[in-house]
């Protein structure tokens, strides 16, 4: 399979009150939202080598986090932009390391 790597952190200054994710040279301001149960995470603003670029084209999607009955922390991702449709989707879930 195909991997890929990024690295989140708090905003600041544009992106205060939010979390940023960097892939590369691309960072995506985010917001978290509680939804019922769940987390939901949702872009607001993103750069390209620290450029604004346009809203219109900001990758959206179906992304939350939350707890199953099981106790374990689920993650669902999808990841669409428009113009070229789907760009990622996964999902799964982790459990606590007991070492």
């Amino acid at each position: 399979g195909v991997g890929f790597r990024s690295h989140q952190s708090v905003g600041r200054g544009a992106n205060s009150h939010l979390i940023v994710e960097n892939f590369g040279p691309v960072r995506v301001g985010l917001a978290l939202v509680i939804e019922g149960e769940s987390l939901r995470i949702i872009p607001r603003r993103w750069t390209l080598f620290a450029l604004p670029l346009p809203r219109f084209l900001l990758p959206g999607g179906d992304t939350f986090e939350d707890v199953d009955d099981a106790g374990r922390f689920r993650f669902n991702v999808t990841i669409a932009a428009p113009l070229i449709g789907l760009i990622v989707a996964y999902r799964g879930w982790l459990v606590p390391d007991e070492s």
